[in-house]
């Protein structure tokens, strides 16, 4: 690992320590590469529209995407005895009320 790259983890790792963290929807699910294109397809429409709306079992969550947000593109592959496992993340990020200081108020 590269020093910047360990002084990264640090650092996010000395934030844990001073942030909560709660995951309010999770899902994972085995699906087709047509369905998988389906779900992406809509999520791209919502994520556009800066409202996502996702349910999932008894779960449900309404979320607003700011105008700009933060993307983390990942690609893992995985080398065991009998197999090669590959993973491809996509990490989108905001802080909430980012959007609020485009906001013009005139008095």
């Amino acid at each position: 690992m590269s020093e910047e790259n360990e002084r990264l983890v640090e650092t996010d790792e000395e934030e844990d320590i001073q942030e909560s963290e709660k995951e309010i929807f999770s899902m994972e699910k085995k699906m087709s590469r047509i369905e998988l294109a389906t779900l992406l397809f809509q999520l791209a429409d919502k994520i556009e529209e800066g409202q996502i709306s996702l349910q999932y079992g008894n779960q449900s969550v309404d979320i607003s995407i700011p105008r700009n947000v933060k993307v983390e593109l990942e690609i893992e592959k995985k080398v065991k005895k009998d197999h090669v496992k590959k993973q491809l993340e996509i990490e989108i990020e905001w802080y909430e009320d980012e959007d609020k200081d485009d906001i013009l108020i005139i008095k």
